[in-house]
């Protein structure tokens, strides 16, 4: 087992593979938060080792199969067919690598039915875990717990890389794997890696004063990056700033969560074309984007203004803008007025509070060393901040080991645990109303083209949904995914009731 701290973009994914090598495994998993980082990492692995011997496993990874196809030049059957059996054999022990999230491995946990081949899978396999900060307290204690278990019992072996590592994360990976194994970039990669210059902004991001310096970013002829917190904040911005950029004739992308699949895999490609690494030729851009971009595009643009956040989902933001450092650093500029979303989103809202107070402790325009952002973070992780963390973690942990892991035998399923997991990790997909007939037009010749068409939301959202009288009636002989009476758009994604915080 291993720990790996080093940059964004200084190959922690080829380090990774080699340590994989030296393992011997019988299988390899490769596991990331977010659905657009594993399409990417799969069609990377698929380059490497080729389709045949590499396998895509999360909610939509059929969608994103049958694109993959659909570019190849199969025609829609063709495509569908292969691409449903290609998820088919994910889910099976067919492909020695695998590209997953973690909620596919804690399907064990919760005994979804045929957990033990699952199980079986997992004996003497790799784990390669990348960014787990990305996961809040209680889902990481379940993701851990998990961990420690197939340690226990299945001799797996695990090695978890990102570019930052809170020290309570840290301190429990080394105390379930145990192992002391950290490995850290050296100082002369981390003096490579000075690409972003710090400057705290006063007020909103969406502001006058905000407003203004994007457009003179975007004016000047920069790629902007524009990250808030919650999807109506940005589709309001949306609905200012890509007015102007049209009249300016700026190519200009907004990306968030509530997009049907096929427009979301359409826009995360059109930024990628327009804002990828080693672009050949800049041209003005401007991305508005939710954290949905945090890890999951390989994007290069020249200066972010962000809302405020915890200080790891800051730096991935940083991230996203000088990506390679081939260019002199770049202005990255943190809002700091904590609206409401952020506080919903962020809970409890002083690990923001206190990131805040961090960052303004460094001198104004600091071009940031990435060797000294751990301090940062231990500096973050103190006093409050850490309490609230830890009492979330433990009380998550102790109640993950005995309602799972201590009723675990095999040949018992249990439907509860079941229901439990669809609406902790799965959420709802819904049909907007908008687009019933394009829907039921599609079904018959290409189910997947037709299943594209649905919009992931959480299920709560759902349940507000139903009690307000959203939600049509299911109508069973129609064999209808759940319709709602919402606003879509393909520009701006799918808008819920007017008073929606997130």
């Amino acid at each position: 087992h291993a720990l790996l701290i080093a940059p964004t973009g200084s190959g922690k994914t080829e380090a990774a593979l080699l340590w994989a090598a030296r393992q011997r495994p019988a299988r390899l998993f490769y596991t990331l938060p977010y659905q657009a980082s594993m399409n990417a990492m799969y069609g990377r692995l698929s380059r490497l080792f080729d389709t045949e011997r590499v396998g895509l496993l999360h909610g939509r990874s059929t969608l994103a199969l049958y694109r993959f196809l659909m570019a190849q030049e199969y025609t829609p059957d063709a495509a569908t067919a292969t691409a449903r059996a290609l998820r088919n054999k994910a889910g099976l022990a067919y492909y020695p690598v695998r590209v997953f999230s973690p909620y596919q491995m804690l399907k064990a946990a919760f005994q979804l039915k045929g957990y033990e081949a699952l199980l079986a899978d997992f004996t003497r396999a790799a784990f390669v875990f990348d960014e787990i900060h990305a996961y809040e307290p209680h889902r990481l204690a379940m993701i851990l717990e998990t961990v420690g278990y197939l340690v226990r019992h299945y001799e797996a072996c695990f090695l978890f890389m990102s570019a930052t590592f809170p020290r309570p994360i840290r301190e429990r990976l080394q105390h379930l794997l145990g192992t002391e194994a950290l490995i850290r970039a050296d100082a002369a990669l981390y003096r490579h890696f000075r690409r972003h210059r710090l400057h705290l902004a006063e007020g909103d991001l969406a502001a006058p004063e905000g407003l203004r310096r994007i457009r003179e970013a975007i004016a000047a002829g920069q790629q902007v990056l524009v990250v808030v917190n919650t999807v109506r904040k940005a589709q309001e911005l949306w609905a200012v700033l890509h007015p102007w950029a049209e009249e300016q004739g700026i190519e200009a992308h907004l990306l968030h969560s509530r997009f049907t699949g096929q427009d979301r895999l359409s826009k995360e490609q059109a930024i990628l074309d327009a804002a990828g690494l080693n672009q050949t030729e800049r041209r003005p851009l401007l991305v508005v984007a939710t954290q949905v971009v945090e890890v999951s595009l390989n994007l290069d643009l020249d200066v972010l203004f962000t809302d405020p956040a915890p200080l790891e989902a800051l730096l991935q933001r940083f991230g996203r803008v000088n990506r390679l450092g081939k260019r002199p650093p770049a202005d990255v500029f943190v809002f700091q007025e904590m609206d409401d979303g952020t506080r919903r989103v962020y809970r409890p809202a002083v690990q923001v509070e206190r990131t805040l107070e961090v960052l303004r402790e460094a001198p104004a325009g600091l071009v940031v060393d990435e060797a000294r952002i751990q301090d940062w973070l231990d500096a973050v992780y103190t006093g409050e901040v850490l309490t609230a963390w830890e009492e979330a973690y433990e009380q998550s942990a102790a109640e993950f080991r005995h309602n799972f892991f201590a009723d675990l035998l095999p040949f018992r399923g249990n439907p509860a645990l079941a229901d439990q997991f669809h609406r902790l990790f799965d959420g709802v997909e819904v049909l907007p109303e908008g687009l019933m007939g394009t829907w039921e037009a599609l079904r018959a010749e290409q189910p997947i083209a037709a299943d594209a068409l649905l919009v992931p939301i959480r299920w709560y959202q759902y349940q507000h949904l139903l009690a307000r009288g959203l939600v049509l009636p299911p109508d069973k002989s129609a064999d209808l995914p759940p319709v709602v009476r919402v606003p879509y758009d393909g520009e701006k994604g799918m808008s819920l009731w007017e008073d929606d915080a997130y």
